[in-house]
Order: structure tokens, then C-alpha cells, then sequence
């Protein structure tokens, strides 16, 4: 499975979309919108024109929509997930409450800006906050992995054991600083994710660090192989 986010036009969507299953937008309200963020007419055409990509919209954070709001958006955009960014289970009053919210939304999920770092793997080591999102309709989590593949920044042969199990159990979509898709060492995952270059360089930062031009992922993808696991569909 392979997911781009931070797409801004049909342009763009209609160069991948041979290439990918899922493409991810960011819908904004606001009266300047900029890339990496769309409009809701925006959201609308592409999807329209596409009707066959399966479409993740999540939502510029600092808009403040309300769960009405999104569920209603996310039907008229017809989309097939829903995409947010979970509060830290530290919080846990604040994380629960946001559970019980978007429970309420009778969609798929994607959760996202969850990472393992060579020097930061917490995510991997308590898995009840991703059963916690699980059970709330959370189908696919999004992992920055930094990296299991360049050894500039090499995560232990341990906490890559713990990764591959974790990612056993709940379905991953990695960003790593990969230049193709086979091989990858971690077998179980779900597929992977791209973040696009914004010509403002402004980024969405809960998705990645990570980012490539549109240029540089249909490369990775035209070497795509698919490692085990990856051809699973949710």
C-alpha cells in the first residue's frame, strides 16, 4: 500500500495515481490557503475527477473545526478515512476525550505523527494508547522510522524486533529514507508514505520530517516492489 500526503491539486493526483492507493489532503477554511493545505472545493474536484484513489483528509489544526464540522465535510468529500493527529497518551484525560469524540465518527481511521528514532522508540514500548485508537476505528497508524535502512541513523537490531512485532499487530505505514520499496527490513508493514515538497516549504509537521519531491517518489515507485505485508488493503 502506498500513501502521498500534502497533495495541493488534481495535477499532482493525476500524475501518482497509478502509482499510489491513498492520497492525503489537508483541508483548511482559511481565507489564504496555501500548499500544503486545499480548500474544500478543492477536496471536492479531486476527488470527483478521481473517484477510483481512495482519499485521507485530515484538517489544518489550527482551523479549530468541530467533530460535526469534520463529519459532515467528510461526507460531502465522500472520503474513505479520516486522518488525525492523536493528543499524547500522557495527557490522559485529554486523549481520552478525544477518543470518545471521534468515535463518533463512523469512518476509517488513520493516526499519524508517531515515530521510532534511534535515540526514541517510546511509541513501540506501550502499545495500549495504539489498542486504545484501535478500537476507535483506527486502521492504519502512521510511523516516521528514522531508519531502519541508513545507518547514519540506525535503529538497533532490538528495537527493530520490537517495530516488526508492534507492526504485526497494528497495520504501519512507514516514512523512512528509503529509494525504493522492496527489501525493506521491516516486513510487516502496511506500505508506505511520501510527503511532498511544498514549494513554500511549509510542512504539515505531524506527518514527517521526511519529504520528497513529487519527482523524486514517482522514482522510488516506479522500483516498487512489494515486500511481505504490503500488499494488504484496509
Amino acid at each position: 500500500m502506498i500513501k502521498v500526503n500534502q497533495i495541493s491539486n488534481i495535477q499532482q493526483v493525476e500524475r501518482l495515481q497509478k502509482r499510489i492507493d491513498i492520497g492525503g489532503v489537508c483541508i483548511s477554511k482559511s481565507n489564504d490557503i496555501k500548499a500544503p493545505y486545499i480548500d474544500l472545493n478543492t477536496a471536492i474536484r479531486i476527488k470527483d475527477t478521481l473517484p477510483g484513489l481512495s482519499l485521507s483528509v485530515s484538517f489544518c489544526a489550527s482551523d479549530s473545526y468541530d467533530v460535526s464540522e469534520m463529519s459532515d465535510i467528510l461526507e460531502v468529500v465522500k472520503a474513505e478515512y479520516f486522518e488525525f493527529d492523536p493528543i499524547d497518551p500522557i495527557k490522559k484525560e485529554q486523549f481520552n476525550a478525544q477518543l470518545k469524540s471521534f468515535k463518533e465518527l463512523k469512518i476509517q481511521k488513520i493516526a499519524n505523527s508517531f515515530f521510532i528514532m534511534k535515540e526514541d522508540c517510546s511509541f513501540i514500548k506501550d502499545i495500549d494508547p495504539l489498542q486504545k485508537l484501535s478500537d476507535i476505528g483506527v486502521v492504519l497508524f502512521q510511523f516516521e522510522v528514522n531508519s531502519a535502512v541508513d545507518y547514519n541513523f540506525m535503529i538497533s537490531k532490538r528495537d527493530l524486533a520490537d517495530a516488526e512485532m508492534v507492526f504485526s499487530q497494528f497495520p504501519a505505514l512507514v516514512c523512512d529514507r528509503i529509494k525504493q520499496t522492496q527489501n525493506y527490513p521491516l516486513r510487516s508493514v502496511a506500505g508506505f508514505y511520501f510527503n511532498i515538497k511544498t514549494p513554500s516549504k511549509e510542512e504539515i509537521s505531524n506527518y514527517s520530517q521526511l519529504t520528497w519531491s513529487e519527482s523524486e517518489i514517482i522514482r522510488i515507485l516506479m522500483k516498487k516492489g512489494r515486500a511481505s505485508g504490503t500488499d494488504r488493503k484496509y
